[in-house]
């Protein structure tokens, strides 16, 4: 016997009280709350949790798995599981990155990384943008030493930072960040902080620029950077990377991918409109040029109507058709308008 904690009712069977629950209290609705109302709280089981965040996972499609559904956590596993299969396969990982290596060595593609367009002595797409767009266009040529990829060697000595654009004369490193600069979410965020501290500590400026504000905000980022440039006075942005930290999260591209979907739909329907819009006013000049039909006299809808279809062409309400997709028609051939008095 089972007790309904909304209204105290005895009921014998579970998927009774299920079914009360969903009726008169308007629970359990979905398949997944019944799953989980059924096999952990009415046997009082405790609910798994993911490993990464601490969620329950319950759901139809993640049952006995160890993380939940959230993208981040699966991206995060996988990883994981990748790099288990490489510590006991050493094999594995040398293929891999050899053929890598290959990939990026191969001219034919050379335009589809920032890597491969930096080995064919090539600007990145956003460095090509930065250079367009505000070196070439505000000719700073004429007033600064700039150097694309200035090499500083870093405190080990071993290897040197790459600094994007180098103003030497006044000590400025300005900074493109790509969509592949933030695929290794915090990780690449604190490798960056590091290098900034670095950077800073010998009286360099920092200016970073990413991909999404050259997308969405263009205008204002060169307005912003051109203020800063000419009174020489870039405060380092510690919000940047606040700003700029939900790029690193596969949710964010996600969305990100979603809404520039949405975008290419709106653009592929307007364009099917236009082509719609193009045919059928060729449809409706061809009956105006071809037919042959007076259009001057009472009857010349019937007529027009017959003529269309026999082309195979069904258009209702003709005469509100030719004012909408073409309304020149009727200036052009004196059309017989029916007219009623009162």
């Amino acid at each position: 016997m089972y007790s309904c904690q909304e209204c105290g009712k005895k009921i014998k069977t579970q998927n009774g009280l299920i079914f009360h629950l969903m009726q008169c209290h308007n629970k359990l609705l979905t398949y997944d709350e019944r799953y989980k109302f059924k096999n952990y709280i009415l046997k009082n089981i405790p609910i798994p949790k993911c490993k990464y965040c601490d969620n329950d996972i319950y759901v139809k499609n993640w049952r006995g798995s160890k993380i939940c559904n959230n993208p981040l956590c699966r991206s995060k596993h996988l990883s994981e599981i990748q790099k288990e299969i490489h510590r006991n396969n050493p094999q594995l990982a040398i293929n891999a990155r050899e053929r890598r290596i290959n990939y990026l060595s191969n001219k034919n593609n050379y335009n589809s990384t920032a890597y491969c367009k930096r080995a064919n002595k090539q600007l990145s797409f956003l460095e090509q943008w930065f250079y367009d767009n505000v070196i070439i266009k505000y000719n700073l040529t004429s007033k600064y030493l700039i150097i694309n990829e200035y090499k500083i060697s870093n405190e080990n000595m071993s290897s040197a930072y790459s600094l994007d654009f180098a103003f030497i004369n006044i000590k400025l490193d300005v900074e493109l960040d790509g969509r592949c600069h933030f695929n290794h979410g915090e990780k690449r965020i604190e490798t960056d902080i590091i290098r900034d501290n670095f950077l800073l500590k010998r009286g360099w400026n920092i200016y970073r620029i990413s991909f999404w504000d050259v997308e969405h905000n263009e205008k204002t980022i060169i307005d912003n950077f051109m203020k800063l440039l000419n009174n020489n006075d870039f405060t380092y942005d510690k919000s940047y990377y606040l700003r700029n930290k939900v790029i690193s999260n596969i949710e964010f591209q996600q969305q990100y991918n979603k809404n520039k979907d949405k975008e290419y739909i709106k653009e592929q329907n307007k364009q099917k409109k236009l082509i719609y819009i193009n045919e059928q006013r060729n449809i409706l000049k061809d009956l105006e040029q071809n037919s042959q039909i007076d259009f001057s006299k009472f009857g010349w809808v019937g007529l027009a109507t017959k003529y269309l279809l026999n082309k195979n062409i069904k258009i209702s309400q003709l005469h509100r058709h030719l004012k909408h997709y073409y309304p020149e028609f009727f200036t052009n051939n004196n059309v017989f308008i029916r007219k009623f008095h009162n």
